[in-house]
């Protein structure tokens, strides 16, 4: 049976003993990859290391860090308390429409002062003032980082601890 050319008679045998050799590989792995399992570590850990590894998302934070402004005053009058720049809509239409172009400049404006970039800082200040509360004439806030769990800042507004990064004082 076969071809009657030597070489091709050759060529046939390697042919079916290479696809021998994937069948005992596939008959191999498919009975002892079930025993390692089996008789994998029984110590507590639910890992077996290269064999089984379900580490995927064991460390995701639930905590939560955002660049916020911290206004403390607007036109000369101090609020009763330091309010965040996004929860005051009624006093500025950027916090109102949430503007995302805000939260990107107060980021790199972080990220400037923490490279000691004071003149990249204060144009960015002006900008800031400028641009995104144009309907008070003074203002005064803190550049801050929060840190916060969001579903609890979702439900009760709680937020973890602050770290003040800048404060700004800023008159037309």
């Amino acid at each position: 049976m076969g071809p009657s050319n030597p070489f091709t008679r050759l060529k046939y045998r390697m042919t079916i003993l290479q696809y021998s050799r994937r069948i005992s590989f596939m008959t191999a792995f498919l009975l002892f990859y079930p025993l390692l399992a089996y008789l994998g570590p029984r110590d507590g850990r639910a890992e077996f290391y290269p064999f089984f590894n379900w580490s995927l998302f064991t460390n995701a934070s639930d905590v939560r860090f955002d660049i916020v402004l911290i206004v403390q005053e607007v036109n000369g009058e101090t609020l009763s308390e330091p309010t965040l720049f996004f929860d005051m809509k009624d006093q500025f239409a950027s916090a109102k429409r949430g503007d995302s172009q805000l939260a990107k400049l107060i980021d790199d404006y972080a990220n400037a002062r923490y490279r000691n970039q004071t003149n990249a800082a204060e144009e960015m200040e002006s900008v800031i003032f400028d641009r995104y509360m144009p309907e008070i004439q003074s203002v005064a806030y803190d550049v801050a980082v929060i840190r916060y769990h969001p579903a609890l800042r979702y439900r009760t507004g709680e937020i973890i601890n602050t770290r003040i990064i800048h404060s700004v004082r800023e008159t037309r």
